[in-house]
């Protein structure tokens, strides 16, 4: 099976750039496995004013992303610290 297409938007790219290097190295290889296995287990679905999401969690981060079948893309959305706002604004 061929690998999902990848996006990155830029609000993830922000977040990720403020996170230590030891975590950086752990979402990269998470989020390059989502190519591969859109729904790792662990995997959870997330709805938020009308649109659906999902999360993985890699140690105390959460990465946020959608998925679309039609086009095979995965859309990275934020990568975020975990606390009672990480799920705020999506």
């Amino acid at each position: 099976m061929n690998p999902h297409k990848l996006v990155i938007k830029a609000t993830a790219e922000r977040d990720f750039n403020n996170i230590d290097a030891k975590s950086k190295a752990r979402i990269v290889n998470a989020i390059d496995n989502l190519k591969i296995v859109p729904f790792p287990r662990g995997c959870r679905h997330i709805k938020s004013a009308g649109r659906e999401f999902f999360r993985i969690r890699i140690g105390n981060y959460r990465v946020i992303y959608s998925w679309s079948n039609l086009t095979r893309t995965i859309t990275i959305n934020h990568i975020r610290l975990r606390d009672k706002h990480s799920y705020e604004k999506l």
